[in-house]
């Protein structure tokens, strides 16, 4: 800590009268702090920046000494007689001056003599009618105030204050999964081919064999959907249930937070971060009256007495990484104090113009501060945090700062965390309310190229009011947004319209309840449980406990979850056509007759045990290490584009399916003897066989399960021929006849497709497998 000053006197020797706070928070309650113990009115402000609040002090010795105490039996009552008594001071301090003006009118007039005394006396007077005319001007009278304990009532034009992050209900939960499961094409296409198993003519095999992995994979769904929406209500019903202090007529009562309504009176004991805070405080021993401040350097700068080493000293620390807080002092004397009184008293009784008022009454404190000390704090991020960032811009993510902060603030942690570098260009939009000039700054902003913008909720409010378009195409070509003083709405509305017109996925990660409706708005939610509390994890898709942790999510985790999921859908698609490829040319060799290929076990068995567990291994394929993917982002670019996974890869698939049945059948019909139940041993054998090797053609990096489902399904389908004796003549499966005729059919269907892997490795081999020799 710097200082420059060291009388100060003790805070234990100080009686606290009013407190005056400066929220940080856009949308910020009105709640007052104490040392132990606040009231506050729960009350309903929307656009106010500011709370000012009354102090209410535990000690029985600053009761006894504070003016604004009367003497009530309970704590609760001497709580509430706080508030009463400063209403009724301020009222009959106003009472007093309006007395004193006319006593001061009065005695003008005798001591004016004719006409020339009159007009002395009403250019004497005239200031004062004026002062009064304007001071009342649109408000109501200054009459005592009682502030009534509301009485218990069920008011119905508030919404209720009841916390709400599930999802579902009992009555949208499975229309909302399906249909979240459904929308996406390749899931329509599978349960469009279960479907029309329905209708006669379209008919193969069991109605199981297609229902059954569907059903499977739906059920997966439903049960992670619902377990996760369980943790929510658990989360849900924990906040709901926190009990507050209610001050009541009966006396206090304890209520769950869902209870709550507008009006209450509710003891509030947590603290709250803000942009600058001010206190009056009166020594005890002395009975001097002390207003004490602190702030950012930014605002406080403006309020203290000139000096030559604020601004240096300030810049010394932010070079440093440091965020400052600066505190000063100011001697009241009681003159001052009750004008203070007076003019707070009127802003918070006005019934226009409360904020500006109210602003205009601290304003006549927080000026010509004496200037005590300065503070340097390290704002600490976690672990990692700097590196991630670098890591995830490498990656081709553009990152966007929201947060409830302040601007000096905001480009303190953007700036300490990496997001803006040290050479970097900030171009910063604060307090915009004209729209003309909102568009002007858009031009220098399009002007200055790679910039770093720093904009507040006040200015975003007019650029999404007036200017969405034209912003967002110059925000979006910027390196690095930091949007600060965003409330909740805001930072929701900014994921969606970032979603709206760049049609890509949005990641929202946050640590608190203010971003819950951010994480909801975006394509992917990460919730990280911290201090802030479980709300944020709870309402995402992902929950984490350090920032550093993302980057593995997205760099290893999202690299394999979408490589994977690529290749398990592709190859069922292709695992199902394949066969029904078979089927479409059996039924033309035979004049579309409605014979089917194979019957009975033989599709449950394709459908279940002869393919199921070599095509699922495919889960645990990687392409490449994952110190590569973390050493190299860059290798997510590739992801990005959509490659793995679109309308080329499928009808690639729909190809090789086309290729590969007919094949296979063409070959069996040709190669068949005289029975018909060698063209089926024959051609079903090669289908097995032809999906075990394309499986293997797939994989990357072989993984021990791999190998034994290949080993263990191939000897289950070799050894259920001898059980299957209606399909299956084993004297002709002995024979070197079945061995060479299933061999060259299989050889004809897969091994051109290794042939063509194996000459585009060679001619445009993949990225990384550059980086690894």
């Amino acid at each position: 800590m710097t200082s420059r000053s060291d009388a100060t006197p003790s805070a234990r020797d100080w009686d606290p009268l009013i407190n005056i706070e400066d929220d940080g928070d856009a949308e910020s309650s009105a709640a007052a702090r104490g040392a132990s113990l606040a009231v506050a009115a729960n009350l309903v402000r929307r656009g106010s920046g500011r709370a000012y609040q009354q102090l209410a002090s535990d000690s029985p010795e600053a009761e006894e000494a504070s003016p604004l105490t009367r003497v009530c039996p309970s704590q609760a009552a001497r709580d509430a007689a706080r508030l009463f008594d400063l209403s009724l001071i301020f009222a009959q301090l106003d009472d007093r001056s309006r007395r004193a003006t006319r006593a001061q009118r009065g005695d003008r007039r005798r001591r004016g003599f004719g006409w020339l005394g009159r007009c002395f006396a009403l250019a004497i007077a005239l200031p004062a009618f004026l002062r009064s005319v304007l001071w009342n001007r649109g408000r109501v009278s200054v009459l005592p105030r009682t502030i009534v304990v509301p009485a218990d009532r069920q008011d119905g034009s508030y919404p209720p204050n009841v916390v709400r992050n599930q999802k579902y209900n009992l009555v949208s939960f499975l229309p909302v999964v399906f249909y979240e499961q459904f929308k996406f094409f390749f899931n329509l296409y599978f349960l469009l081919v279960a479907l029309s198993q329905f209708i006669p003519a379209l008919k193969i095999g069991y109605l199981f064999t297609y229902f059954a992995p569907l059903g499977f994979v739906l059920a997966v769904t439903i049960g992670k959907e619902a377990f996760d929406d369980y943790k929510r209500h658990q989360r849900d019903k924990e906040a709901n249930s926190q009990v507050y202090k209610k001050l009541t007529p009966r006396g206090i009562e304890l209520i769950p937070s869902a209870r709550i309504s507008v009006g209450d009176l509710i003891f509030v004991h947590k603290d709250q971060r803000s942009k600058r805070m001010g206190i009056i405080v009166r020594d005890e021993t002395t009975g001097e009256i002390w207003f004490l401040a602190k702030g950012a350097d930014g605002v406080m700068s403006r309020l203290v007495r000139y000096n030559d080493w604020l601004e240096e000293e300030c810049g010394n620390m932010a070079r440093e990484g440091l965020r400052t807080l600066v505190i000063a002092r100011k001697r009241l004397t009681g003159e001052e104090y009750a004008d203070f009184q007076a003019k707070y008293s009127a802003a918070q009784i006005s019934t226009v113009n409360r904020t500006d008022l109210t602003r205009e009454a601290i304003a006549s404190l927080e000026h010509e501060l004496d200037l005590l000390g300065l503070t340097g704090v390290e704002d600490k991020l976690q672990d990692d945090v700097k590196v991630s960032l670098e890591l995830l811009r490498n990656a081709g993510i553009k990152i966007w700062m929201l947060t409830g902060d302040k601007i000096e603030t905001a480009a303190c942690i953007a700036v300490s965390s990496k997001l803006v570098s040290r050479n970097q260009m900030i171009h910063t939009v604060a307090k915009m309310t004209d729209p003309l000039r909102a568009l002007d700054e858009l031009d220098i902003i399009r002007g200055k190229g790679d910039v770093a913008l720093i904009i507040d909720g006040e200015s975003l409010h007019v650029y999404m009011t007036h200017h969405v378009a034209a912003f967002t195409n110059v925000a979006l070509a910027l390196p690095v947004v930091v949007c600060c003083r965003c409330s909740p709405t805001q930072k929701a509305e900014i994921t969606l319209l970032i979603r709206a017109f760049t049609g890509r996925r949005v990641l929202a990660i946050g640590d608190g309840g203010n971003d819950v409706s951010m994480i909801q708005a975006a394509d992917v939610g990460v919730g990280i449980v911290g201090k802030e509390g479980r709300q944020a994890s709870l309402a995402a898709d992902f929950s984490v406990t350090q920032f550093c942790y993302v980057t593995r999510l997205m760099l290893w985790h999202g690299r394999n979850s979408y490589k994977r999921s690529a290749k398990l859908s592709q190859f069922v698609i292709h695992r199902g056509l394949i066969i029904s490829v078979m089927q479409a040319v059996f039924s033309a060799i035979f004049y579309f007759a409605p014979l089917p290929l194979y019957q009975g076990l033989l599709l449950v068995g394709y459908a279940t045990i002869y393919t199921m567990a070599p095509v699922f291994s495919l889960v645990l394929d990687k392409d490449l290490t994952e110190e590569t993917a973390l050493l190299y982002p860059e290798l997510y670019k590739e992801l990005r584009k959509g490659r793995s996974l679109s309308y080329r890869t499928f009808f690639t698939w729909l190809l090789i399916s086309i290729y590969q049945g007919g094949a296979i059948m063409i070959l069996s019909l040709w190669l068949f003897e005289s029975d018909f139940v060698n063209i089926v041993s024959i051609s079903f054998t090669a289908l097995v066989f032809n999906e075990l090797l394309m499986v293997a053609l797939e994989i990357t990096t072989w993984h021990p399960l791999m190998i034994w489902s290949e080993i263990i399904t191939l000897a289950v389908y070799l050894s259920s021929m001898s059980l299957l004796k209606t399909d299956f003549d084993m004297a002709f499966i002995m024979t070197w006849t079945f061995v060479w005729k299933v061999a060259i059919i299989t050889s004809v269907s897969s091994l051109p497709l290794y042939l063509i892997k194996y000459l585009r490795s060679l001619h445009s081999p993949a990225i990384y497998r550059k980086l690894q020799g």
